[in-house]
């Protein structure tokens, strides 16, 4: 209010507004197998014109801004995640500074299925061997067999419902391939072990060597059989 003393008086309003920066607040923590996205990250109760997501591998280190700072975009999916990320919302809103939501943490929990080693990889023809894991994250659920196509992921897996860290064969007649499964956590899926194969060594005929006996009826004859292997079985 001004009053020269001759005109009276006059009066001005000035509105001041609070344009602070707000970075607003981040979606709930969440926990994922390994290859799984946490879905979309939301930020809600920003003040802001302006802004861009940023993460942190291992939740440590420098942030990684997805893209330069611009229209303001709520939501961000990150994908399918290996390791533990850490995500936040930085906020611009004109010429204040910058301000940054909470932080969000996708945990991922990482499964070491362990690795299968037998005591002897190769045996004879009807003999046993053991196989023990060692390094699993999480206890196995069970142990799997299979004969001839060995794949992975093709391999026709037989279970043998078994949850000891070390198993044994059995008497063994053709070359078979050994895995164990480990449980997850939460929904995800098992998780199977290295393959471990086991030769089987088949008994094999060398040569037959055979001496006639002296005279019909006489039992002084020879037949000489060599072959390779063990628990070998003869019969004429």
């Amino acid at each position: 209010t001004l009053d020269n003393g001759i005109c009276g008086f006059t009066s001005d309003q000035v509105t001041l507004t609070n344009s602070r920066t707000i970075g607003g607040v981040l979606s709930a923590d969440a926990n994922i197998c390994p290859g799984a996205s946490p879905g979309p990250i939301t930020v809600t109760g920003y003040v802001a014109t302006q802004g861009r997501w940023q993460y942190r591998v291992n939740c440590t280190g420098a942030w990684i801004s997805v893209g330069p700072m611009g229209p303001i975009v709520p939501s961000y999916d990150p994908g399918p995640l290996s390791v533990t990320t850490c995500f936040r919302f930085l906020a611009k809103n004109g010429t204040c500074p910058n301000a940054a939501s909470t932080t969000q943490r996708t945990t991922v929990t990482p499964i070491n299925a362990g690795n299968v080693v037998a005591a002897v990889d190769t045996v004879c023809f009807s003999n046993s061997t053991t196989l023990t894991t060692t390094g699993n994250s999480h206890p196995i659920s069970k142990w799997q067999i299979a004969m001839g196509n060995c794949d992975p992921i093709t391999g026709n897996w037989l279970d043998i419902n078994i949850s000891l860290t070390t198993i044994n064969t059995g008497a063994l007649f053709t070359t078979t391939c050994y895995r164990a499964v480990v449980m997850n956590v939460g929904s995800c899926p098992p998780v199977a072990s290295n393959v471990d194969t086991v030769v089987v060594f088949h008994p094999v005929i060398t040569a037959v060597n055979t001496t006639p006996a002296s005279c019909s009826g006489a039992n002084d004859g020879v037949i000489q059989i060599m072959a390779q292997g063990s628990n070998l079985e003869y019969s004429i």
